[in-house]
């Protein structure tokens, strides 16, 4: 009998549902890592990111991520990329809070 389910290349499929109940007097948890928190950064202040990487779905993903945190991202595809983006943030006299870089 089980060789009747076993197909090469055909995959396997699993599926559940989970319930859950809605918690009347659920509190809000505090951010773990508040921008204050770090030395030098003010609190609620907006961090500018600079994300490089070569891989465009990864260069997506981490973006949205950081823009999904508040804080502004500039996402470049290569080094020279970066090298310019430094160069023209630093002539704005604007500059980078922090650079992810692959």
């Amino acid at each position: 009998m089980w060789d009747r389910w076993q197909r090469s290349g055909a995959g396997s499929r699993f599926s559940f549902s989970l319930s859950f109940a809605r918690v009347a007097n659920a509190r809000q948890l505090q951010d773990k890592y508040p921008a204050g928190a770090i030395s030098g950064m003010v609190a609620n202040q907006r961090l500018r990111v600079l994300v490089v990487d070569d891989n465009e779905a990864a260069r997506k993903v981490l973006s949205v991520m950081i823009e999904a945190l508040g804080w502004q991202c500039d996402a470049v595809g290569s080094g020279q990329e970066a090298l310019m983006a430094l160069q023209t943030s630093a002539d704005r006299r604007q500059g980078y809070d922090v650079v992810f870089m692959d």
